[in-house]
C-alpha cells in the first residue's frame, strides 16, 4: 500500500484483501507524515575578511527534511542587539521558494562591507506546510549566524636613511 499524501498529518485508508475461496478482508491502515521543514545546511557561515565598500558571496544549501510534503520556505536578516554601524546588509538570491519533498535549493548570500569591524548577522528561514483537512499552516523557523570582518585597508610608509 502506497500513500500519496500531500500534506502534514494522519493519513488513513483501506487495504483490501482478496481471500481465495473467501471473503474480502478490509484491513484499516494509517501513516503519519511528518511536517515540513526547511532547514540550512549549514548553521554557520563565515565570510572571513573583506574590504570596506567590497562585497562577498557565499552559497547557502536549503533542504526540506519530510519526504511526502512540499514546504514553502523564505529567508530574512533578523536584526541583532546591539546593531551594526550602518547596519550591514544581507541580500540573498532567492529569497522565498517551494520546496519538493527531498528537495533543495542553493540561495546566494551576499554581503557588502560598510562598516569597520567584526560582525554577527542572522538569517532566519522560515518553512510551512497545510496539515490534514483543515490546510492549516504551521511555521518553523532555523537560524544561520552569518560573521564577517570587515577592514580598511592600511598603508605605512617606512623610509630608511
Amino acid at each position: 500500500m502506497k500513500f500519496l499524501a500531500l500534506a502534514a498529518g494522519l493519513h488513513s485508508g483501506n487495504l483490501n484483501v482478496n481471500v481465495r475461496h473467501g471473503h474480502t478482508l478490509k484491513i484499516a491502515t494509517q501513516a503519519q507524515i511528518k511536517e515540513a521543514c526547511v532547514v540550512p545546511a549549514v548553521p554557520q557561515m563565515d565570510f572571513n575578511i573583506i574590504s570596506i565598500g567590497h562585497t562577498s558571496r557565499m552559497q547557502l544549501q536549503l533542504v526540506n527534511t519530510a519526504t511526502a510534503c512540499r514546504a514553502q520556505w523564505s529567508i530574512q536578516q533578523l536584526e541583532i542587539e546591539p546593531p551594526t554601524c550602518p547596519r550591514m546588509l544581507l541580500h540573498c538570491d532567492p529569497s522565498s521558494g517551494v520546496l519538493d519533498p527531498s528537495g533543495t535549493c542553493v540561495v546566494s548570500v551576499t554581503v557588502t562591507g560598510s562598516c569597520e569591524g567584526s560582525h554577527r548577522l542572522l538569517l532566519q528561514v522560515s518553512s510551512s506546510s497545510s496539515r490534514g483537512q483543515q490546510q492549516q499552516q504551521l511555521s518553523q523557523q532555523q537560524y544561520v549566524e552569518v560573521l564577517v570582518t570587515v577592514g580598511a585597508p592600511k598603508v605605512v610608509l617606512d623610509t630608511y636613511k
